[in-house]
Formats: structure tokens, sequence, C-alpha cells
């Protein structure tokens, strides 16, 4: 993908029909460092993302580009958006599953139905939180692409700042805002384990939750889910907007993936091996 556009860039640039390779890999430099994104369950294989990209993208002269925040480590497929979070968690995060206890389920869900109630059906008042900051975030990260990255010590401010924000106490309490609806949905329903009510996403969106087992809960769910919510992940492309849809407004011109193979080109072999080891 990067080197397709590239190429079109390089064209554009030059105003040739055939851009020298030289030029090819100065517009893929640019587009590398600007155009492309990417999301992986699997940190070794977001590094090796990043490795590749660097390796297409090397101009002489010029250190590699910045991609820590277009490559992030995460589950692309479970993660919450601005208006699912401002809506509440829903009665269908309580539903039994295999290692549930029912009657906890049933009384966690009708608990989580009447705190919505509660708020009169209104929506989350989320303040300087998620929302907010989601939109201070999408500003700094439009601010740290401008940023010079063509010597090694301005390629280490970059760094610098990036982390920053990434530590910054907006950014947390918007992440763990957004962690505690997707873990509702994980989190066991036994008398044993705390409850993720919508309560608590209340709580933790006005930064007063005086429930530290609930958020011990949310954090071990995240590390092993590695929820993802678009939103923060990539805040410049999708821009905080209460009156959207979903919560945001923009999002990418175009998304790549893995598609299902066993599903589209089954191998039976393969696929019985398991029931029936004797077959050919």
């Amino acid at each position: 993908t990067a080197r397709r556009i590239a190429a079109r860039l390089a064209a554009v640039q030059t105003g040739e029909l055939n851009p020298t390779p030289e030029a090819v890999r100065h517009a893929l430099r640019q587009v590398v460092g600007r155009c492309i994104y990417g999301i992986d369950l699997n940190p070794m294989a977001t590094e090796l993302a990043k490795v590749n990209l660097w390796l297409d993208a090397v101009e002489p002269g010029l250190p590699l580009r910045f991609l820590d925040h277009h490559l992030v480590c995460g589950n692309g497929l479970v993660g919450a958006t601005p208006r699912l979070i401002a809506e509440g968690i829903p009665d269908q995060a309580f539903k039994a599953i295999e290692g549930d206890d029912k009657p906890t389920a049933t009384a966690r869900r009708k608990t989580n139905a009447a705190e919505r109630r509660q708020r009169n059906q209104g929506l989350l008042a989320l303040g300087d939180s998620a929302l907010a900051a989601a939109d201070q975030l999408a500003k700094a990260v439009q601010v740290l692409d401008a940023e010079d990255d063509t010597t090694p010590d301005a390629l280490r401010a970059k760094q610098q700042h990036w982390e920053e924000l990434q530590s910054s106490p907006d950014a947390r309490l918007a992440k763990l805002v957004a962690d505690t609806w997707c873990a509702a949905f994980f989190a066991p329903k036994t008398p044993d384990q705390p409850a993720i009510t919508d309560q608590t996403l209340r709580a933790v969106a006005t930064d007063r939750t005086d429930n530290p087992d609930a958020i011990r809960l949310v954090a071990q769910l995240s590390g092993r889910y590695r929820f993802l919510h678009p939103h923060l992940a990539f805040p410049d492309v999708f821009a905080a907007d209460p009156e959207a849809d979903d919560g945001w407004q923009g999002g990418f011109d175009l998304v790549l993936g893995n598609p299902p193979w066993d599903t589209l080109s089954p191998d039976q072999r393969e696929f019985f091996a398991r029931y029936r080891p004797g077959m050919r």
C-alpha cells in the first residue's frame, strides 16, 4: 500500500509518469510517516511492521521516521467508541457465559439497568475526560506530526513528546474510561469478583471512583485482551464529535486486513484432524 501511494505521489511531485527510484523513495518516506497506520495483536508483528516500513522508506542522510503513534499493538476487534461510552454499559454485557454464576450475572444486570435509569436516560457527562481528552490528543498528535524529524536530536524530541502525551493524566483517564466499558463484557460474573456496572463507569469518568478492586480488574482485562479504542489510539484520524453517530468524525480512507482464509478456502483434512486423526 505504501509503495503504491508513494509511486503516485512521486509522479505528482515530479510531473513524470515514471518517476526515478530516488523520487519514489523520497515520497515513500513521506507516505510512511503520514499515511500508513496499523494494528496487530502480536507485539512482535507490530515491531516487524515498523522495521519493514523503515527498510523500504530509508533515505540516505535522514533518520528513520517516527512510527510509534501510527503502528500500535492492540485488538482491532475489541474497543469502545465515544457514543458507546456516552450511552453507558448495556445490559447485554451481563449475559452469563461459561464460567459465570448465573444468579450473579442476573443480579448485576438488574443493578446495571437500574443505574442507567437513575440518570434519566441521559448521556454520560464526560466533562473533561473521554471526549475532551480525545480532542486534545488529536490536536497534540497533529502538532507532533508537524514536528521536525530530519535529525537524530529532533527524532528523540518527538519520541519524548509522544511519551509525555501517552502518560498525561487526560490520556490515562480517557483510556481507563474506555477500558472500563469494554471490561464490563469480559469481567467474570461470580460473587468473588468485583462488579463493573454503569455506576463504575460514571465514577471512573468523573475521576471519583472508590472501588480499587474494580479498577484493578479493568487493568487486568485490558492487559489480557489488549482493548484498542480508535479515537484514542489514532486521535488525529478519529476526531471526537458528540453529534456524530459513533461520537467521532473522520476515519481511515482504506482498511486492509487478512481475511479468515479457513472460511474462504477450507482445508478439510486440517479442519477434521482434531476430531478424526486418521482422516486422509
